[in-house]
């Protein structure tokens, strides 16, 4: 796939993860997320490998596509925090124990969680502007803001990546910092109450 020399066109689509009418293009997107996240675990030294199961529980896939090929993707899980079981799950894995206890204190129920943020070498930040992952972050925050039944977004992200600040130019706010995968990392919230366009 050659590296485009101008800014990339909007072309970032939605997908519900399971709806058989996207079947084709959801299967692409797992292939090139697999693929990134299988290279992402080997470089922090994760050895429990990579399951699927973290792409199939996702409510939705935020996909970038270039000349027909997507090159980048986020997910979206939606959880209730009175959920038994809601500290035992994968997802949550790597999440500092803070975060689950905070729900209760800030009186949250019901909330969206953006996960597995990746895109391919060649798309990076560094070498594109505006960055695919900006455009994936700001297409699933501005999606739950406009159709989501929860009023709360949250994100684990690495710092060494800059995911962090473009979370904040979007209107989030660093509530936890933790190390993930040996890796700084923070806990990013977006209120989707006061959210704005």
């Amino acid at each position: 796939m050659a590296i485009p020399s101008l800014t990339l066109p909007s072309s970032v689509w939605t997908f519900a993860v399971g709806d058989p009418e996207s079947a084709e293009q959801l299967a692409r997107c797992y292939e090139v997320w697999k693929g990134i996240w299988q290279r992402t675990f080997a470089e922090v030294g994760e050895r429990r490998g990579l399951a699927s199961d973290s792409f199939l529980h996702a409510e939705l896939c935020h996909s970038y596509w270039y000349n027909g090929e997507p090159v980048g993707s986020i997910l979206l899980s939606e959880y209730h925090a009175a959920a038994p079981g809601l500290a035992d799950l994968s997802a949550f894995r790597g999440w500092p124990p803070e975060f689950l206890v905070g729900l209760g204190i800030r009186r949250i129920k019901h909330f969206g969680v953006l996960s597995h943020l990746g895109v391919l070498e060649q798309f990076r930040k560094n070498h594109l502007t505006p960055s695919v992952s900006h455009a994936l972050l700001e297409q699933a925050i501005i999606h739950s803001y406009r159709k989501a039944t929860y009023d709360h977004l949250f994100m684990l992200v690495r710092n060494s990546r800059g995911v962090s600040k473009i979370c904040q130019s979007l209107g989030g706010k660093v509530i936890l910092s933790t190390n993930h995968h040996g890796e700084p990392s923070d806990v990013v919230h977006v209120n989707l109450k006061t959210f704005k366009l």
